[in-house]
């Protein structure tokens, strides 16, 4: 502690006394870490460094809010996630981007010249040609699934019956009720379902048969 003695002559007395002398603000009677002047400076910048902090979260606190909700399924601001615009929309299982199916996809899709029209057997063969590779695709997807893939594709597949009869009857003109009309709208996801579990089945037979080979 920087503290000076200083002898003060006293009244009456025959010799001096020794005093402290603070050497923070040269007062007498104190030490410097007991100096009164150095505490309540101490204090008022604690305080200032305290009301900084304060108005510094404030003002991030009032950014914050003003960039409103975050929404936890695509982590952006100003909507919640029961309002997500991308919740209800189809994800792609091969190029992984959403807003359509795998069916659907463009890359799947090969622009090809349309063949001038011979005749009508050449469309039967055609059609026959194109049911034949519908078929087989579905028949290595059946190939590959387990019992319990089997039965979640048919379960799906009925759903999309369903679904599209009620679809027939809307364009008809009839009344759909509530729970008709949500399940309407639950083709997209529906159809996503059915694509995956058709996925995996024929990517387990593609290996089967690669390992067979």
């Amino acid at each position: 502690v920087d503290m000076t003695a200083v002898a003060t002559p006293v009244f009456g007395a025959k010799r001096s006394i020794f005093r402290e002398v603070c050497g923070y603000c040269g007062g007498m009677g104190h030490s410097e870490d007991r100096c009164p002047k150095k505490r309540w400076e101490e204090r008022a910048k604690a305080k200032a460094v305290w009301e900084q902090e304060r108005a510094e979260a404030k003002a991030a606190w009032e950014e914050r809010q003003a960039r409103g909700p975050m929404c936890f399924l695509c982590g952006d601001f100003g909507h919640k996630q029961s309002a997500c615009p991308g919740r209800h929309r189809p994800v792609c299982l091969e190029c992984r981007q959403p807003g359509h199916i795998r069916r659907d996809c463009p890359t799947l899709q090969l622009p090809a010249a349309a063949p001038p029209r011979r005749a009508c057997a050449d469309d039967d063969a055609r059609s026959v040609s194109s049911a034949a590779t519908a078929s087989t695709a579905a028949s290595s997807a059946s190939l590959g699934a387990t019992a319990a893939e089997e039965r979640e594709m048919k379960r799906l597949e009925k759903k999309l019956r369903e679904i599209a009869k009620l679809a027939d009857r809307a364009g008809a003109g009839a009344k759909l009720d509530v729970l008709q009309v949500e399940k309407l709208k639950q083709k997209s996801e529906i159809e996503v379902e059915l694509e995956t579990v058709r996925g995996r089945a024929a990517a387990r037979a593609r290996e089967a048969a690669r390992r067979a080979a």
